[in-house]
């Protein structure tokens, strides 16, 4: 894999990081000039669309392209086209939100994401799922096709506010069928494909059967358990039980992954390494602490609770995208060779961002349970989550810099 294709993707992290900070900043020296709107804009689109997705599109290149197809000039032009496309981005919602141009950005985005899926989805033509394994595929595809269902969500918000709803509930909704289909789609179904990838790969056993359980279980919980989302809304009791089923559904489905990597671990000590197998078990622990939390959102009243809160739902896309998301990419970087966690500099790094990750997420979580018990709020929070911004940014600041010095050496 390409040196700058591989800094730039952990640039966006360290970007996503940076304005994470900038933001926390924000509540002891003030910046007229900075809109904290529109760098809470500029702060997730990068997250999603520039860390998360880049990470993913270099994985899926690497483990799922052969070396022919990773050389042709179409991929590298889809390449930097998708990188000018983040810093427009970037750049236009940090200057003017939501406006012409960063939805222009947005747009190419996402063309450019169909094309990326359609590169690959061809490729996956040539390897079916058979009884020796190859069920990777089976997942790729899964995550693909959520790729593609969630870009339904930004062009019903082009509707809808083309008929002034823009802020309406519909508005609201289309925003979470999007981040829904992103999260527990694209990226849980395209890190469950790469993991499983890796042990075809590498001739490690697992069950298949179960492999082809859980993919079942989970495919059939994306659509109920969209509703998790929009459960403040005021539905009708069937759709709260519709609900109910996607949550318990995809709870079963984490349970048997869980149990499916528990029956391959052996190998693993040795597949990933060090701070790569810290990374691992991290996002485990996070993707169960995740699945549980959803399915305790259809808990009589417990829902309200949740969605009333800023600090939890914040703490849920953190504990998914850097919990869950980043750790398992991360894990997976340091398993190709991409990243390296012996010497100091690296590890102090790892241990400044998940430190950083712990506490942020403590003090959100706290906040609201507080808030539920009109127990106040957490002492120094606004410090607290600053210091917790600072080392995660710092923490990855610190990996690119010894990776740098050695590459460059």
């Amino acid at each position: 894999m390409r040196t700058i294709w591989i800094r730039l993707t952990l640039f966006y992290l360290l970007l996503t990081a940076a304005t994470g900070v900038l933001m926390r900043m924000l509540a002891f020296v003030p910046l007229p000039q900075l809109d904290y709107g529109h760098l809470l804009h500029a702060h997730s689109h990068t997250a999603l669309l520039g860390w998360g997705y880049m990470a993913l599109f270099l994985l899926v290149t690497r483990l799922f392209l052969n070396d022919t197809e990773r050389s042709k000039p179409q991929l590298k032009l889809l390449f930097w086209a998708t990188q000018l496309a983040i810093a427009g981005m970037f750049v236009s919602f940090t200057l003017q939100g939501y406006a012409f141009f960063s939805i222009a950005f947005s747009t190419i985005h996402i063309l450019l994401s169909y094309w990326f899926g359609i590169l690959v989805w061809r490729r996956m033509k040539q390897s079916k799922p058979d009884k020796s394994g190859g069920v990777s595929v089976l997942y790729m595809k899964g995550s693909l096709a959520c790729m593609a269902v969630s870009s339904l969500g930004p062009w019903m918000l082009a509707v809808l506010s083309a008929n002034d709803l823009k802020g309406s509930a519909l508005y609201d909704a289309a925003i979470y069928f999007y981040l829904h289909f992103q999260y527990n789609g694209w990226f849980t179904l395209g890190l469950i494909a790469i993991l499983l990838r890796l042990l075809e790969q590498q001739r490690i056993d697992y069950s298949v059967k179960l492999a082809r359980w859980q993919f079942a279980l989970y495919a059939a919980s994306m659509a109920p358990s969209f509703l998790l989302s929009i459960l403040w809304l005021d539905l009708h009791p069937l759709w709260h039980a519709a609900a109910a089923a996607g949550a318990i559904l995809q709870g079963a489905a984490v349970a048997i992954l869980l149990v499916i990597i528990w029956r391959a671990r052996s190998p693993f000590p040795a597949l990933f390494q060090g701070w790569g197998g810290i990374f691992t078990v991290l996002a485990c622990l996070a993707l169960l602490l995740k699945a549980t939390m959803e399915i305790g959102t259809v808990v009589p009243g417990l829902s309200e609770l949740i969605y009333t809160s800023r600090d939890v739902v914040i703490g849920y896309l953190h504990l998914t995208l850097l919990g869950f998301v980043s750790f398992l990419c991360l894990a997976f970087f340091l398993q190709q060779g991409w990243l390296r966690g012996q010497g100091k500099g690296e590890r102090l790094g790892y241990m400044c961002f998940v430190t950083g990750f712990i506490v942020n997420e403590l003090v959100l979580f706290l906040n609201g349970l507080l808030g539920w018990t009109n127990g106040g709020r957490v002492s120094y929070e606004n410090e607290l989550l600053l210091i917790a911004s600072g080392a995660m940014a710092g923490g990855i600041l610190l990996v690119m810099i010894t990776i740098r010095r050695r590459v460059d050496a």
